[in-house]
C-alpha cells in the first residue's frame, strides 16, 4: 500500500513539474522598440527598431481590414503594410516638439518581423515623449516596451491596455 501511495504521489509530482514548466514557456504579447540616440555630424540620429513576433503580426494581418487578409508576413507587400500600420502607431516628441520619423524598412528574421525608422535632431534633447500603440488596438492585452539608448544608458518605458503617451528624461 505504501509503495502504491509513493507511486501516486512521485507520479502527482512529475505531472506538476511538466505543467509548471509549460507554464512558463508561455510567450508573451509584446513589442519590443529600441530608440538609439548616436552623434552625428550636425546634431543626432535615432535608429528606430521595432521587434514584434511573427505570429502576432500574422494574425493582426488576418484580423486587418485593411485588405491584407490572406497575406503572410514573408510576402513584400505584407511587410510593407505592417511597416506602415507601425509608422501610424508610433510617435516621438523630444523637448515638446513633434520628431519627424521616416519609415526605413521591414525584414523578417526567424521568429519576428523588424521595422526600422529613423530620426535626424539639430541638438541634443533632454526629455523624450513617446506614443507607441503598436497592435494593442488589435489584441487587448498587447504590451510595447521602448528602451531607449543613449551611450552605456538604457530607460525602459512600457505601455499596456489604453495607456497614452509617457514621457521621460533622456538617460
Amino acid at each position: 500500500m505504501i509503495k502504491k501511495f509513493a507511486l501516486y504521489l512521485f507520479s502527482v509530482l512529475i505531472l506538476m513539474q511538466f505543467s509548471i514548466t509549460g507554464a512558463h514557456a508561455h510567450r508573451t504579447q509584446m513589442s519590443i522598440t529600441t530608440l538609439e540616440y548616436l552623434p552625428a555630424a550636425a546634431g543626432m540620429t535615432i535608429e528606430i527598431t521595432h521587434k514584434i513576433h511573427y505570429h502576432d503580426a500574422q494574425e493582426a494581418l488576418l484580423l486587418s481590414d485593411q485588405g491584407a487578409t490572406g497575406m503572410s508576413v514573408m510576402e513584400l507587400e505584407a511587410q510593407a503594410r505592417f511597416a506602415l500600420y507601425t509608422s501610424q502607431n508610433f510617435s516621438l516628441w523630444h523637448d515638446n516638439a513633434k520628431t519627424d520619423v521616416t519609415l526605413i524598412g521591414a525584414e523578417v528574421d526567424g521568429d519576428y518581423i523588424y521595422i526600422y525608422q529613423e530620426a535626424t535632431l539639430e541638438t541634443a534633447p533632454q526629455t523624450i515623449t513617446v506614443d507607441c500603440y503598436i497592435l494593442r488596438d488589435v489584441f487587448g492585452s498587447f504590451g510595447n516596451h521602448v528602451n531607449i539608448r543613449r551611450g552605456r544608458n538604457v530607460q525602459t518605458l512600457i505601455f499596456q491596455g489604453d495607456e497614452g503617451v509617457k514621457s521621460a528624461p533622456l538617460p
